[in-house]
């Protein structure tokens, strides 16, 4: 005769296994990406936006948009001193999202030329 066993809860079936935690070289055993010795405001579960959202369909159509309304960099004269005049190739958000700003806010995005906008990032500018 063999044991049968019964699950009453769907919610059993559902749970992850654990796995080794998502910061580079941690060994710590969890459910969620991240221990909670590297879980920030950016990597908890259920954070703002969880998604990568320079992935959806809606952030190219604001990229494609932010291109052609603003087709030049526009970094600011920390950058460029006598002003920046190449084509813009990456869409930057204004206020960070880890900030609080908006990911689909066309008004939160400037054109910026890859370079100006990894010193930008790079000195921590909100502007």
């Amino acid at each position: 005769m063999t044991a049968s066993v019964r699950i009453t809860s769907r919610q059993h079936l559902r749970s992850s296994p654990a796995r080794v935690c998502g910061y580079p070289g941690c060994p710590v055993l969890t459910t969620e990406p991240y221990c909670p010795n590297h879980r920030t405001k950016g990597h908890a579960v259920g954070a703002r936006f969880p998604h990568n959202i320079y992935a959806t369909r809606r952030w190219r159509g604001i990229r494609r948009a932010r291109l052609r309304l603003d087709p030049y960099c526009s970094c600011d004269t920390d950058c460029c001193p006598d002003g920046c005049f190449r084509f813009a190739n990456v869409v930057d958000h204004i206020i960070g999202l880890a900030e609080g700003g908006l990911p689909y806010d066309l008004d939160n995005t400037q054109s910026m030329a890859a370079d100006c906008h990894n010193r930008k990032t790079a000195r921590g500018v909100k502007r």
